[in-house]
C-alpha cells in the first residue's frame, strides 16, 4: 500500500511554518521517492496539496517528470492543478501582502479563525487559504471520500457549487483521486485570473485579465482587500433585501465578476441598465451571473438572493 507519511509531515509543516511567521512556503511536490507505479497515488495526492500552497514547486528530472514517467492521468492530473494555483495567484499574492502586514498566514490553522472553537485545537489535517478557502488535503491511501470538520458558518461544496453545509458540523466530502476537498464560506470573494505572463510564449496576444468569483452572504456585507501590487483596492458586497451591490475602484486589470446567486432581474453597471445576453450572462442552472468590468465598478443586481439559504441536512460527527 502507499504510504503517504510524508505528506502528512509537510501539511503540519505548512501550518506550523505560518504560525511561527513563514507565509511564504511550499514543499517539494511528491517529497524525495523512488519513481514508479507505486508512488502515482502519492504524487497525485501531493500535487492538490501543492496548489493550495503559496509556493507550489515540483522537481523534475530522472525517472521524476510527469510528462515522461507516468500516464496521461496523473499529466492531466498535474496540468489541472498546476493551471488551478496559477489561476489563484490574485487571491494568494493578496494575502501574501495582508501577511506582510499583520502577521498572518496564508495558510491558516483553522483554530486561527475560530479559536473559542475547542475541536480545532489540535487539528492539523485540514486548514483554511485565505480568510474564505478552507483545504481537506487527502494524507491517506485509497481514500475516495474524507470526513471534513467545517467551522462556524455556512459553508459550500466549492467542487459542487449545489452543495452548502452549516457549520460546526463534519461532513462526509468525495475524494476521488483528482480531487481535493475544498470549501468557500458564505461572503466569499475569491479574485482568481490569469495577471502574471511569466514564461507563456504560446499566446502572442496575452493580457492579464481577472475573474472574481462572489459569494454573498444572505445578510451580512463582505469585502476583501485586493493587492494590485502596487497598492490596495477594497472591494465590497452588499446584500439587501432581493438585491445585492458590489463596488471597487480600478484594479488595474480588467476582467469578469462571476456572482453566484438565485434569480437576476436586472443589472446596472455605472449607472447604466445592461442587456442580458450583450452586457452580462446569467445561468440559472449554475446560479452564475457573469458581468465583465474595466475600471472602476458600481454593480447593482435587482432580485438576486443568496445561494447560501439551502443547506445540505447532514447529522453532525465528531471529528
Amino acid at each position: 500500500m502507499v504510504n503517504l507519511f510524508g505528506l502528512e509531515t509537510t501539511v503540519k509543516n505548512a501550518l506550523r511554518a505560518g504560525a511561527i511567521n513563514f507565509p511564504l512556503w511550499g514543499s517539494d511536490t511528491g517529497g524525495y521517492f523512488a519513481p514508479g507505479e507505486r508512488d502515482q497515488e502519492l504524487l497525485a495526492r501531493w500535487l492538490e496539496f501543492s496548489a493550495f500552497s503559496p509556493m507550489m514547486e515540483v522537481i523534475l528530472g530522472p525517472k521524476r517528470t510527469l510528462w515522461y514517467d507516468y500516464d496521461d492521468a496523473l499529466v492531466n492530473l498535474g496540468r489541472k492543478y498546476t493551471v488551478l494555483h496559477h489561476d489563484l495567484i490574485p487571491y494568494t499574492r493578496s494575502y501574501m501582502y495582508e501577511a506582510t502586514e499583520t502577521g498572518m498566514p496564508v495558510m491558516r490553522s483553522l483554530a486561527f479563525a475560530s479559536p473559542d472553537d475547542e475541536s480545532l485545537s489540535d487539528m492539523w489535517d485540514e486548514y483554511l487559504y485565505g480568510r474564505d478557502l478552507l483545504v481537506a488535503p487527502v494524507t491517506k491511501a485509497q481514500m475516495s471520500e474524507r470526513k471534513v470538520y467545517l467551522p462556524a458558518g455556512r459553508w459550500m461544496d466549492y467542487n459542487d457549487k449545489d452543495k452548502v453545509y452549516e457549520g460546526k458540523n463534519t461532513i462526509t466530502a468525495p475524494s476521488p483521486l483528482d480531487t481535493i476537498p475544498v470549501f468557500v464560506r458564505e461572503g466569499a470573494i475569491i479574485p482568481r485570473g490569469d495577471i502574471v505572463r511569466l514564461n507563456n510564449n504560446w499566446e502572442p496576444n496575452w493580457s492579464p485579465k481577472l475573474g472574481i468569483e462572489v459569494f454573498p452572504a444572505r445578510i451580512a456585507p463582505s469585502r476583501f482587500e485586493y493587492f494590485t501590487g502596487a497598492g490596495v483596492r477594497t472591494i465590497t458586497v452588499t446584500p439587501q433585501s432581493r438585491q445585492l451591490a458590489i463596488q471597487f475602484d480600478d484594479l488595474g486589470v480588467p476582467g469578469s465578476l462571476h456572482i453566484y446567486c438565485a434569480h437576476v432581474d436586472s443589472v446596472t453597471k455605472n449607472g447604466a441598465r445592461l442587456r442580458q445576453g450583450a452586457d452580462y450572462e446569467y445561468d440559472a442552472k449554475t446560479r452564475m451571473l457573469t458581468v465583465p468590468f474595466e475600471g472602476a465598478t458600481v454593480l447593482a443586481i435587482q432580485g438576486a438572493e443568496s445561494v447560501f439559504d439551502k443547506v445540505m441536512h447532514q447529522a453532525a460527527a465528531t471529528h
